[in-house]
């Protein structure tokens, strides 16, 4: 009986102290979690740019005379209205754009700001 209670309480108390017990285990969970974080975030802003794009679609269909628009503004205001992407930089949300609108077969009829040149000063 004093062997299980020593068993238990080296188990309970001072294997977790040392870190012994989930050193390995909890750094690689968190390396996935980091990647899988980074994952579902790059899905959320092609998923953004993709609205932003539709909806510049939807919008230019009431005048067929001028080329849909659609900024990179619009794709920072979607992230964060659908998913909750609050500080989205500029540059991914500019970079993700383009990506979106050179995949796209029909993107000759859309206009954007993604791919102008920002001054740096």
């Amino acid at each position: 009986m004093p062997n299980h209670f020593l068993t238990a309480l080296l188990a309970v108390v001072v294997l977790p102290r040392t870190g012994v017990v989930e050193k390995h285990g909890s750094r690689r969970r968190g390396q996935d979690y980091c990647r899988i974080s980074a994952q579902r975030y790059r899905q959320d802003l092609v998923r953004a740019a993709d609205r932003a794009i539709a909806t510049a679609r939807r919008s230019a269909a009431h005048s067929p005379d001028l080329p849909a628009l659609v900024t990179v503004l619009d794709v920072q205001r979607r992230a964060h209205r659908d998913f909750g992407l609050r500080s989205v930089p500029r540059e991914y949300a500019a970079e993700v754009l383009c990506e979106r609108l050179y995949l796209d077969e029909r993107w000759l009829g859309l206009v954007s700001d993604a791919d102008v040149e920002q001054p740096l000063h």
